[in-house]
């Protein structure tokens, strides 16, 4: 009988069309106005202002997910891979792989999209100034990985994965459901439009690898690996060569 109940318990309940929107609205809306204040009390390029948005960053979307989806009982851990543990340490070697195949092809879209929309490279300074936090130091590079590399993509798959793709893989088919999660977490990095193709690029191969693994850890480790390794570079360049950075910090 407990058993019955525990099964119960753990099944969750269907989202609408209206739990999308709810979603979308509130994670959105709340990172935007965060944004938008976090740019009137300090200035950007300063390793507050950059810890400042990757603070609003992590809260806003894990708050999300967790209030309006597993307290709301939307989701489940168990339904998307945490309990029990789904995970495999041959997650690391996929997700290390496919960012060195998919670099050329993100990096070839990045410039199409540039390109297209008549934008320039300078299109990329407000993300790199906030990135790069003032300088190379010991601490911001610290900053950029454990945040920028490791929490952030935890905080924004199980944001745009777990509740977004999951909603509307309720209501649609595969494929659509991979195409639109995807496009609109390319346009959640609407900045600049390089990032955009990029990141879309990301978002359909995490929904496909969420969709084959049945676990969220495989697109959080993916989008781990991919951050992180464009920390470490970044980093690395401004350490050893910080003339070289083609934007330089205000």
């Amino acid at each position: 009988m407990s058993d019955i109940l525990e099964t119960s318990i753990e099944e969750p309940v269907s989202s609408t069309i209206w739990d999308f929107v709810l979603y979308l609205t509130v994670g959105v809306g709340l990172f935007a106005l965060a944004s938008l204040g976090i740019s009137r009390i300090s200035q950007i390029g300063t390793p507050a202002n950059t810890a400042a948005h990757y603070l609003i960053n992590i809260l806003i979307f894990s708050g999300v997910f967790y209030f309006l989806g597993i307290q709301r009982k939307r989701v489940t851990w168990s339904k998307i891979g945490f309990k029990p543990l789904v995970f495999t340490p041959w997650y690391f070697v996929l997700g290390f792989g496919l960012f060195i195949l998919l670099l050329p092809l993100r990096g070839i879209l990045a410039v199409l999209a540039l390109k297209l929309t008549g934008s320039g490279y300078e299109s990329l300074l407000y993300r790199s100034q906030i990135i790069m936090a003032g300088g190379f130091s010991w601490l911001n590079a610290l900053m950029a990985v454990i945040a920028g590399g490791i929490l952030i993509p935890f905080a924004e798959e199980v944001y745009f994965r777990g509740l977004w793709y999951t909603a509307l893989r309720t209501r649609l088919s595969t494929v659509p459901a991979i195409l639109i999660s995807s496009l609109l977490f390319g346009l959640g990095h609407i900045d600049s439009a390089a990032v955009v193709a990029a990141s879309t690029v990301v978002g359909i191969v995490n929904a496909i690898a969420y969709e084959k693994s049945q676990s969220l850890w495989l697109p959080i480790i993916i989008h781990a690996v991919n951050n992180t390794i464009g920390m470490v570079v970044l980093y690395t360049v401004m350490a050893i060569a910080p003339n070289l950075m083609p934007f330089p910090p205000s």
